[in-house]
């Protein structure tokens, strides 16, 4: 499986194009389209984005919970949030306005990879954002769990 990883600094210019880092675009590219998928980040003022397979799999997710669920009403308004974006010919990409105020980006954004999706950060907050993150890892002794073994499988 291909996983976003790294992070990317990138300038912002006045026309509100990016560039999207190429190994992002070369990851778009394995998963069947170079069409990137952009929506404001449900808890951080940032803004996160994937491919269509990852929305794709989210849909699929929420149709397990009940149709009328309150639950699934606030997971599903992500999708009126998504913005569709094919990048150019130079792997640009103009990011929409509302996504620039919510992320508060300014000259650069940082790509930042978070395995099946990635983030995009102004630097400066990320970089308190990172520290905090860190500090909790440190602060809670944070271990990703093993993964579960099927009945039957040797230890």
């Amino acid at each position: 499986m291909a996983l976003f990883v790294s992070s990317f600094t990138n300038k912002i210019d006045r026309k509100g194009r990016v560039s999207v880092p190429a190994p992002f675009r070369q990851i778009l590219a394995t998963k069947g389209s170079d069409m990137v998928v952009l929506y404001p980040h449900p808890k951080h003022e940032a803004i996160e984005g994937s491919g269509m397979d990852w929305l794709d799999d989210y849909a699929a997710r929420l149709a397990q919970l009940p149709e009328y669920d309150e639950d699934r009403d606030a997971l599903q308004s992500l999708f009126s949030q998504v913005n569709q974006i094919t990048p150019d010919g130079e792997g640009r990409i103009i990011l929409p306005e509302n996504l620039i105020g919510r992320a508060g980006l300014g000259e650069n954004a940082v790509f930042v990879g978070a395995g099946a999706k990635f983030e995009i950060w102004e630097p400066g907050r990320y970089a308190d954002h990172l520290s905090r993150q860190q500090a909790r890892l440190r602060e809670r002794n944070l271990t990703v769990p093993p993964l579960a073994r099927s009945a039957g499988a040797a230890p």
